[in-house]
């Protein structure tokens, strides 16, 4: 099997290419061509191959082949294989034809008559949508019988161009058939298709060409030179006559077009054929768009998702095909209604998966997953698609368009939003398109930037329809009818032109194109769409109008067998029938997939519109599908049901659907489910039961409040004790998670003597123990907890969280964190052993909290990055944020300033991607705070500014007032007095309310004291910071503790109290941080520079060992603030004892470093007061005159 879908049969032909009939699993209701190129091609070859794909697919005619997929061979397991791993290939519509020399009746002139009209229809509608063929020859012509008629199919369209789109190439096509003004390399057109088409006829006629020679350029100066002979034949001169004007060497001379042509032939130009000829689809001139798309699949650092939004008709999937069809390693998911909830997922998995650019970086782990996937469903389905997702989007680069993304079924649809942010945060790029009618996804995806596309203007109207129409059309009369009747979106104007067809305002003769201004049918072209459709449906016969009847009921597409069935036909009659609709431009081309579709969705809905008794209807086709087809859809078969007001009925079944989606996880969907029912005329112990469900579902997704609420509104009598034993078990555990710790404890204490399950009783004890330790009950937590390790019955999971709420336990009573360590472990150990991956990410966590307490930052590091990949094989991304954030503030505290940054940017996409936006809020803190310590103040104040506009929206006082704080330092490090005051103020507002923490009282208060720090009352100020660095050490927030240090140092400095000053220095609390911090060490050796230069009389070494030493740490780290200090102090040092060329050195370095720091400033307010500030601007003076001297 090829990609695990396609089963090749038989080989169907071979040339360039070869072409197999296939089976594809996915879609069994027809087979597939598959035309495989084979592996070692050109470049030119594979961009041939390419183009042939994109060119099929922009065209719509049943006499030209239909391309269905674009894809690379990257697994074969057939036993014997026949094609080569890493091939390019295209599927296409099975049409099992000859070649048009080795079909038997091709000489028979009225078969031959019959065949050349096709191919000059064909031709016509190329030639007027601007196509040129280029390779038109009896190879390229396939030809079946249907009927006893000769059917053909116009194959390898490779080298088709588009006059104005694509480059238009040189010589080009089979040198036997090429017209001599392109041999020539004169100006051509699409007439040099009508030559190639007459040497076709040619040889078939007289089994050979013109020319008795093989030698290339004996045909090439007899194509431009030879005047054609033509031997009797058994064809009609008037016949012969036919190919004498096609194989006439002047252009001007030769037919004009295939009308010519066609009416030479007695063709009456009738819809049959004229339907035939709707131009080929054309890209939108829609480059803003485009531009903005290549723009963003380009940024390797972005990871928002991108929505193009727009009416029907709005041309979002040509913009999608654009971007596919021109950007590599871009997949494309097509909505298809012929697979849903379950199939749809694991085709769109298969997509991804069976790519070029996935599959081979796949491990083989998750190779077997998915082919586990496609056997058999896991009862824990989504939490394995996080798993294969997160494996794809971190080993492999591609971006995904998701088209027609709202209009995805359901389950589909919501199993999509669980696994876009999995792809967002691995800056994998996501397209989606969307109908603006239909339900909006913005409020559900995040990070999601919307592009909405609008109508054309007059301009963009104008080359839609000059690239869209050949210059034989009255393009400037359509144009302005489009102008008058039509909505401007690309849809509305095909529509518009097809209409105009209809109606026959625009008609056709041997001499072109003609626009009819008949009043009746410019009035009928103003008038609704729905005047259109009767004038459409007016061509059917009783049966056909029964038959579109039935699928326009019907909301999901169907397969001709059970359209067969349910019409009661059998398939010969249906197939028939189908192909009269496909030719009255009723239905799409059903050959294709097996399914059947309405052309439009406005027609369907019309036709649905003309039911008289729709209730009885949907009741007899709800019956009609039980009886016969058994596998049908059952959320389709409840909404017949429901529009039949059979709503028992659908209850039924959607209950099902409910029960599928619990078995495998799917509990988003499963919640719409239940909802969708609750809107039912039902009996009371029906809907109960809903709300039962409901309850306990929402109890499980988090929903708590929500949860209470349907517990709060259900009939309990109407449940079994079994249900109600449920039920109040997540009433328990709402209301401790709600905070109603003793509501919910005493709920759950009450339920233990009823539960006979050992499983679900230890359950419950865990949760009353977790209660237990919120309310500081610590002998009942070590009580409930012990009973559960020890009991020989309980399952890991129980047992790994009674050890984790013991660890908690010791923390929060005894404040003993090596017993929690070691508790922490055991719970660790546990979970591993039971291999339950959430918990022992969780546990990694918390043991690396443990040892970062306790200073042992190794296996700090160690444990959190153990779960952190552990945690990205499950796809958890809010754990993974967690943790991600943890080691980002870990790295700033160990000074890995880079490292930091880039953990913190990775938490933040995260938080962005599953909307967390309190934590996006930290994360831009966190940032913040980190640019300002390697002075990158411009994106300091970015990212604090962000920062607080955030943690404004989210309420979320305490985060928002650390932001504050953290704000007030960067405009006291800038030297902005001003704005300092300000944000003081703001933080007034805030100080007195009793949500605001302690540590951030405390934070204000540090702030009031450095306003005042120069003021006359220094013993009152220096016992106000004393309590303040008392605080920030019991809070362990040594860079504020040691600040206080320095200001209580320099304060003693500047009053020449250096005894104070030294004692300050040498207290333990600080020689123990120094101890440990080369970085604080490095402040502390300058300050003591200072006093050895202050006061020679003190026992300290000279000033210049403690320079070095300071200068020692700054040479290996981030410009900080502290580096052109110490080289500025260096310099004045040796400036004063008169060594001018080291001092020059150092005041050189002094400069550049500053100057390095400002040039990153862009605020011109910001970068006055940084180089104005009081001590960088005394600096700066300072340098100056010892760089003069």
């Amino acid at each position: 099997m090829i990609n695990e879908r396609y089963i090749i049969n038989k080989i169907l032909g071979e040339g360039r290419s070869k072409v197999f009939l296939c089976q594809d699993i996915d879609f069994p209701e027809k087979n597939v061509a598959l035309k495989v190129l084979p592996f070692n091609v050109s470049e030119e070859e594979l961009i041939t191959f390419r183009k042939e794909y994109f060119t099929l697919q922009k065209l719509q005619h049943p006499n030209i082949i239909t391309a269905i997929e674009l894809g690379t061979i990257v697994s074969d397991n057939s036993k014997e294989s026949q094609v080569e791993v890493g091939s390019k290939f295209i599927t296409l519509e099975v049409f099992e034809g000859k070649e048009l020399l080795n079909y038997k009746n091709c000489r028979d002139e009225n078969i031959l008559k019959d065949i050349l009209i096709q191919i000059s229809s064909v031709l016509y509608y190329l030639h007027q949508s601007n196509y040129i063929y280029y390779d038109l020859k009896p190879e390229n012509i396939l030809v079946a019988e249907k009927d006893n008629k000769p059917i053909i199919k116009l194959i390898d369209l490779g080298f088709a161009r588009h006059a104005i789109d694509d480059k238009i190439p040189g010589i080009t096509g089979t040198m036997q058939y090429i017209a001599p003004e392109l041999l020539k390399k004169e100006d051509y057109d699409h007439r040099i298709d009508l030559y190639s088409l007459g040497m076709l006829l040619y040889r078939i006629i007289y089994d050979a060409f013109p020319f008795e020679t093989d030698d290339q350029i004996k045909i090439l100066k007899a194509q431009i030179e030879n005047e054609f002979e033509y031997p009797e034949s058994n064809f009609s001169e008037e016949f012969i006559n036919i190919v004498k004007k096609l194989l006439i060497k002047d252009a001007e001379l030769r037919y004009q077009s295939c009308l010519e042509l066609l009416s030479d032939l007695g063709v009456k130009f009738e819809n049959e054929i004229t339907n035939q000829w709707m131009p080929a689809k054309v890209s939108t001139d829609r480059k803003d768009a485009i531009a903005i798309l290549k723009k963003y699949l380009d940024d390797n650092k972005s990871n928002e998702i991108f929505s193009i939004r727009g009416t029907n008709g709005s041309g979002k999937s040509t913009v999608a095909e654009e971007i596919y069809s021109t950007i590599p390693g871009t997949i494309i998911i097509r909505n298809n209604k012929n697979l849903n909830n379950t199939d749809f997922i694991k085709f769109i998995v298969k997509q991804i998966i069976y790519n070029d650019h996935v599959y081979s970086r796949l491990n083989n782990v998750i190779c077997e997953k998915v082919e586990q996937l496609f056997k058999e469903l896991p009862e824990n389905l989504i939490d394995e698609l996080k798993i294969i997702f997160t494996n794809i989007a971190t080993n492999c680069k591609f971006s995904l368009i998701l088209d027609d993304f709202n209009r995805y079924d359901t389950f589909t649809y919501d199993t999509l939003i669980i696994l876009l942010p999995i792809l967002q945060v691995n800056k994998v790029k996501v397209i989606l398109t969307e109908d603006s009618d239909k339900r909006d996804v913005s409020h559900k995806v995040y990070n999601l930037r919307t592009i909405n596309l609008s109508p054309l203007t007059e301009q963009q109207l104008e080359q839609m329809i000059n690239r869209s129409l050949n210059k034989s059309f009255p393009k400037k009369e359509i144009k302005n009818l489009i102008m008058l009747h039509a909505d401007l979106l690309p849809g509305g104007i095909r529509t518009s032109i097809k209409d105009m067809l209809l109606l026959n305002i625009l008609s056709y003769n041997k001499d072109g194109v003609n626009l009819n201004k008949d009043e009746q049918s410019i009035e009928l072209l103003k008038s609704s769409q729905e005047e259109i459709y009767k004038i459409r449906l007016k061509s059917l016969n009783e049966k056909e109008l029964e038959f579109i009847q039935l699928f326009s009921a019907i909301d999901i597409n169907l397969g001709v067998n059970s359209l067969s069935m349910l019409a009661g036909s059998n398939l010969g009659e249906t197939d028939k029938l189908l192909l009269e609709l496909q030719k009255k431009e009723i239905i799409k081309q059903y050959s294709i997939s097996g399914m059947v579709q309405f052309s439009s969705d406005g027609l369907k809905s019309y036709v649905y519109s003309l039911f008289e008794n729709k209730e009885e209807y949907h009741l007899k086709l709800a019956v009609n599908i039980e009886s016969t087809l058994k596998d049908f859809n059952k959320n389709e078969l409840a909404r017949q049901y429901e529009l039949a007001k059979e709503d028992e009925k659908s209850y039924t079944l959607l209950m099902e659907v409910a029960d599928d989606a619990e078995k495998i996880s799917a509990f988003s969907y499963e919640k719409q489910i239940l909802e969708h029912l609750l809107i039912l005329e039902l009996k009371e112990e029906k809907l109960n039961i809903i709300k039962y469900k409901l309850a306990i579902l929402l109890d499980k997704l988090g929903e708590y409040k929500h949860s209470l609420d349907f517990m709060n509104n259900i009939n309990y009598e109407l449940l079994n004790s079994e249900e109600v034993i449920e039920l109040q078990i997540a009433k328990g555990h709402a209301l401790i998670e709600t905070d109603d710790l003793e509501n919910g404890k005493k709920l759950l204490e009450g339920l233990l003597s009823n539960i006979n399950n050992t499983e679900k009783k230890y359950s419950v004890l865990s949760e009353i123990a977790r209660a237990d330790l919120d309310l500081g009950n610590f002998d009942d937590v070590t009580t409930i907890c012990s009973d559960v390790i020890t009991d020989i019955k309980t399952l890991p999971k129980e047992k790994g969280r009674a050890n984790a709420t013991l660890a908690l336990k010791e923390i929060y009573k005894n404040n003993d964190f090596d017993k929690a360590l070691e508790l922490f472990l055991k719970a660790e150990e546990i979970f591993q052993q039971a291999d339950l991956k959430v918990m022992m990410t969780r546990m990694g966590n918390n043991i690396g909290n443990i040892y970062n307490i306790k200073n042992d930052y190794p296996n700090a590091e160690l444990y959190w990055n153990k779960a952190v990949e552990m945690n990205k094989s499950i796809g958890n991304l809010e754990n993974e944020a967690l943790l991600t954030m943890n080691l980002g503030i870990y790295h700033f505290e160990q000074f890995n300033l880079q490292k930091s940054i880039d953990l913190y940017n990775r938490a933040y996409s995260i938080f962005q991607s599953i909307g967390d936006v309190q934590n996006q809020g930290i994360l831009k803190s966190n940032l913040g705070e980190n640019y300002i310590f390697i002075c990158e103040y411009q994106k300091a104040l970015e990212e604090l500014e962000l920062s607080k506009s955030i943690l404004s929206e989210s309420k979320n006082e305490n985060e928002l007032v650390s932001t504050l704080f953290l704000i007030a330092q960067l405009y006291h490090i800038i030297g902005d007095k001003v704005k300092l005051n300000s944000v003081i103020k703001e933080f007034e507002k805030y100080s007195e309310k009793k949500s605001i923490s302690e540590q951030n009282k405390n934070n204000f208060n540090y702030l009031k004291v450095i306003m005042k720090i120069n003021t006359i009352d220094m013993t009152s100020t220096i016992s106000e910071l004393n309590k303040i660095k008392e605080i920030f050490l019991s809070n362990e927030d040594s860079y504020h503790f040691f600040q206080v240090v320095e200001t209580i140092t320099c304060a003693y400095l500047n009053n020449s109290k250096f005894n104070e000053a030294i004692a300050e220095l040498e207290k333990d609390d600080l020689k123990k941080l120094c101890s440990k911090n080369k970085y604080y060490n490095a402040r502390r050796d300058i300050l003591y520079a200072d006093l050895a230069q202050m006061n020679t009389e003190l026992k300290l070494n000279s000033a210049i060992e403690y320079f070095e030493k300071a200068y020692d740490f700054i040479e290996d780290f981030n410009i900080i603030e502290l580096t052109w200090n110490v080289l500025y102090k260096i310099a004045d040092f040796y400036f004063a004892r008169g060594n001018k060329l080291k001092a020059k050195e150092f005041a050189n370095y002094t400069k550049a470093t500053i100057e390095h720091i400002a040039e990153k400033i862009t605020d011109a307010n910001l970068l006055q007061n940084y180089l104005t500030e009081e001590s960088r601007q005394k600096a700066l003076i300072s340098i100056g005159e010892i760089i003069k001297n």
